[in-house]
């Protein structure tokens, strides 16, 4: 049995979760971003009490790299690469907005996906797929504008993420866009799971957060 310890804090929720052999056994959730600090390392000994597991035990650690709040990122991944020198073992990162994808698809089956996290303002990080999760747009921060919106909009694309409502304002008039916030551990696990099996690691001492600074408006 693999067991993984999934560690999430980019975005306005944490989350931090438990799976084997790629199931969810348990999570713990919180929405209060500015408490991720002193949430994280609490509800990762919450969820190894409640699994009746060591830490040791566990084989691997994942984390969500970015991009997202810069903050979160540094928190999130400083628990898990220190967790991951500690204890040992391989640390798995994942592309948040690839995540957030992955879960639209979990629920809705084989759809385009564009994936918005907030950056204020005018401004999310984003990046959509296609039916096959490729990237048509790659993670990219963005400043929003009805251009850019409507070059990369196809019929049936469903908008996922903190940034979507914020993005879906600048569709074309009449365009009913479909927007969907769905839960992401399962798909945390899933995406883990196949990382650790294809031993897709990431650098323990070298890997740093997806911050994605640069933004652009879309237009060349």
């Amino acid at each position: 049995m693999i067991y993984i310890l999934h560690i999430d804090t980019a975005s306005t929720a944490a989350l931090a979760c438990l799976s084997r052999d790629g199931q969810l056994i348990c999570s713990r959730l919180n929405e209060q971003q500015k408490d991720h600090a002193s949430f994280i390392h609490p509800a990762i000994q919450e969820i190894l009490n409640e699994a009746a597991i060591d830490i040791s035990r566990v084989d691997a650690i994942a984390v969500t790299e970015g991009p997202g709040s810069y903050t979160g990122l540094r928190v999130g991944l400083s628990t898990a690469k220190g967790l991951a020198f500690a204890l040992k073992k391989p640390l798995i990162t994942i592309d948040s907005l690839f995540l957030a994808a992955h879960a639209v698809q979990q629920s809705y089956g084989s759809v385009a996906v564009w994936a918005m996290i907030d950056a204020r303002r005018n401004e999310v990080f984003t990046a959509v797929y296609d039916e096959d999760l490729q990237p048509v747009l790659p993670p990219v921060a963005v400043e929003l504008s009805s251009e850019i919106l409507n070059t990369y909009y196809k019929e049936g694309l469903v908008f996922t993420g903190s940034g979507a409502l914020k993005g879906v304002k600048f569709l074309k008039e009449g365009i009913t866009a479909v927007t969907f916030q769905p839960e992401i551990a399962s798909s945390f696990c899933i995406i883990a799971y196949k990382k650790y099996s294809d031993k897709n690691f990431a650098d323990v001492a070298y890997s740093e957060p997806l911050y994605i600074k640069e933004f652009y408006s879309g237009k060349s």
